[in-house]
C-alpha cells in the first residue's frame, strides 16, 4: 500500500507539538512496511524540516489553523475559499508524484474534503479518521454539516478516536465507525512521583470550546483562598487574549502563560504538574489525557465525550460538568486538600490508547474492507 495521509496539522520539525500523534502514527505504519506520504497545509509559524515525504501546500491566511478562524468575520470566508482552492490545486500533483493508491483523511473537514475530491477524480479509495472537532463542532453548522456528511458517506471506512464520537459519526453517516485512538509512542513519556498538589497545568489548543475562560475563572476563585499555580501552554485563536485575561483577573504571578512550547518542554511540564486541567466544552479523548496518564499526572476533566467515563473507570482524577467554573474550582480545592496519590500510569488505559494497536487495527480494517470480508464487532472486546 502507498498511503497518502491528508491532515490539517503535521509537526513541522523536531519538538513541534502540533498534532504530534500524527507523526507517531506514520512511524508505526512505516514500521509495518507501509509507504506513507503526507499532504498538509503550510502555516506561517512552521519551520518545517526538509522531509520529501511531507508536502505542505501554501495558502493565504496561514497564521492560524483553518479550524481556528472566526467565520463570523466575512474576510475569513475568503481565506477558507483560498484554502480549499489551494488544496485542490496541489492535491493531484501530490497523488501523482507519490504514486498514492489509498488515502486516509485525518479530520472529516477539511482533510476529508480533499480526499473526496481526489477520489472522485481518480477512483482512489479513502477512509476518514474523525478526531472530535470535525464532528462535534463543524457538523452542527450549515454548509459545513452538509460537507461533513458527504465526506463520511463517500468513505471506504470510518474511524473515530472516541466511543461517543464513533456513535455520533454513525448517526451522521448511517455507516459503521470503528474506534481508533489518537495516541503517542509510549516511550516518549515517563511517570514522575508527585510531591505537591497545588501546581495545575493546561496543554492544548487555545480556543473557546476548550473551556479556557471557565478554567481562568475557576483558578481565580482558587487563587484567592489557596496558594496555587496555573501554567497554560498552547497555540490558537485566544493566544493574545489569555495574558490580558490573566491581568484582568489580577492573578499576577500565580498564572503563567507559556504560549507554544516544544515537545520536550511539554513532557517536562506534564511530569512536574500536580494535576492537568481539561475543561473542554466538547471533546472526544484528547491527546493530553493520554499524555497526562503516561506522565503519571492525574486530571480534572469535564464530562464530555468519553473523558468522564474513562476518568471514572480508570481512576484518573476528578470529573466536573462543562461550562461550570464553580464546580471546576471546587474540584481543584478538593484535589489540593485530599492530597490523594493517584497512579494513572498503571491504570491500564495506556494499553487501550496505544499507537501500535491503532496502526494494527487500521491496517486490518482496511485489508478486510478491500477483500470484501465482513468486519468483526469491535466495541464489546475493547476492554477485554
Amino acid at each position: 500500500m502507498k498511503l497518502g495521509l491528508i491532515t490539517n496539522r503535521y509537526p513541522a520539525g523536531k519538538g513541534d507539538t502540533a498534532s504530534p500523534f500524527v507523526k507517531d502514527f506514520v512511524h508505526a505504519l512505516k514500521e509495518r512496511g507501509i509507504k506513507v506520504s503526507v499532504f498538509t497545509p503550510e502555516y506561517a509559524v512552521d519551520r518545517p524540516d526538509n522531509n520529501p515525504e511531507v508536502f505542505r501546500f501554501p495558502w493565504y491566511g496561514s497564521a492560524l489553523p483553518i479550524g481556528s478562524l472566526n467565520y463570523k468575520n466575512p474576510f475569513n470566508w475568503l481565506k477558507l475559499a483560498n484554502f480549499l482552492h489551494s488544496g485542490r490545486k496541489a492535491a493531484m500533483p501530490f497523488v501523482i508524484t507519490h504514486d498514492v493508491d489509498y488515502l486516509l483523511a485525518l479530520w472529516a473537514l477539511p482533510s476529508g474534503y480533499f480526499a473526496r475530491y481526489i477520489s472522485q477524480r481518480t477512483g482512489i479509495p479513502y477512509s476518514v479518521w474523525c478526531l472530535g472537532s470535525d464532528v462535534y463542532k463543524w457538523s452542527e453548522r450549515p454548509f459545513f454539516g452538509l460537507l461533513t456528511r458527504q465526506v463520511l458517506q463517500g468513505a471506504d471506512c470510518l474511524f473515530g478516536d472516541g466511543f461517543d464520537l464513533c456513535q455520533k459519526v454513525e448517526e451522521l453517516s448511517g455507516r459503521e465507525c470503528r474506534f481508533l485512538p489518537s495516541a503517542r509512542l509510549r516511550e516518549k513519556w515517563t511517570a514522575l512521583l508527585k510531591t505537591n498538589y497545588n501546581r495545575f497545568f493546561y496543554l492544548g489548543r487555545l480556543e473557546r470550546e476548550k473551556g479556557i475562560e471557565d478554567m481562568l475563572l475557576a483558578f481565580s476563585y482558587v487563587a484567592k483562598k489557596k496558594s496555587a499555580q496555573l501554567e497554560i501552554a498552547g497555540w490558537g485563536g485566544l493566544a493574545d487574549e489569555i495574558p490580558k485575561r490573566i491581568a484582568e483577573l489580577k492573578l499576577g504571578d500565580k498564572a503563567t502563560f507559556l504560549g507554544r512550547i516544544s515537545e520536550k518542554e511539554a513532557a517536562t511540564y506534564l511530569r512536574r504538574a500536580s494535576c492537568v486541567l481539561i475543561p473542554s466544552h466538547s471533546d472526544s479523548i484528547p491527546l493530553v489525557l493520554t499524555e497526562a496518564v503516561a506522565s503519571g499526572t492525574p486530571v480534572i476533566a469535564t464530562d464530555v465525550g468519553d473523558m468522564g467515563y474513562l476518568v471514572r473507570k480508570f481512576s484518573l482524577g476528578k470529573v466536573v460538568p462543562p461550562h461550570n467554573p464553580e464546580n471546576l474550582a471546587r474540584a481543584m480545592f478538593d484535589f489540593m486538600q485530599e492530597k490523594r496519590n493517584y497512579d494513572p500510569a498503571s491504570s491500564g488505559l495506556l494499553d487501550l490508547l496505544d499507537v501500535n494497536r491503532a496502526a494494527n487495527d487500521f491496517l486490518k480494517t482496511i485489508a478486510r474492507q478491500r477483500s470484501g470480508q465482513p468486519l468483526r464487532s469491535q466495541m464489546a472486546n475493547l476492554f477485554d
